[in-house]
């Protein structure tokens, strides 16, 4: 298991800390990924989208309050992003490289999830399949981040590390290793 604290790209007063855990079991020809997130803070000053009975697939959940995962190598262009949003909807994507190329991944896939929200704390879980080896090997780079949109429409930034502009695509900032 890895921990992780998320920084913003700008601080936020009503976020205290976003953090969580991240590991992985090789099961025959899958990985599952167990991955979770806790936001700290005045989580009543969030705009979190409606949970929904029937949660699928969605494109563009980073337009609201949206929790990610980058699957990269060192060595190769191509990289998988997967999305999260709190309304249980959710997505991943295969880039052939940096921004580019962009498909739906058919193999990273949500499993369940499950959110916890107080007021001061909103509690992420999510178990997550992946079913290719082009990506999840042992020097496998990983990059989570989060978008937190507040009542005023205002977003957040949050992820392992920032340039000079928020960018969740970077590899640079795909700093966790995962060794399952």
């Amino acid at each position: 298991m890895t921990q992780f604290k998320l920084k913003p790209f700008v601080p936020n007063k009503a976020i205290k800390s976003v953090t969580g855990q991240i590991s992985s079991v090789l099961n025959q020809k899958t990985y599952s990924l167990s991955l979770s997130f806790n936001v700290a803070g005045n989580i009543e000053s969030l705009k979190l989208p409606k949970a929904v009975d029937q949660p699928h697939r969605e494109d563009e959940l980073w337009n609201a309050t949206c929790f990610e995962l980058f699957l990269s190598r060192d060595n190769l262009p191509r990289y998988h992003e997967f999305n999260y949003s709190p309304s249980g909807h959710w997505q991943s994507y295969s880039f052939i490289q940096y921004r580019a190329g962009k498909n739906e991944c058919k193999h990273l896939t949500l499993i369940k999830s499950h959110l916890k929200k107080e007021s001061n704390t909103l509690r992420i879980n999510l178990e997550l399949a992946y079913a290719s080896h082009d990506i999840v090997t042992h020097n496998m780079k990983i990059g989570i981040s989060c978008i937190l949109q507040d009542l005023s429409g205002a977003y957040h930034y949050y992820s392992l590390g920032h340039a000079l502009k928020a960018d969740f695509h970077n590899k640079r900032f795909h700093l966790l290793n995962l060794i399952s």
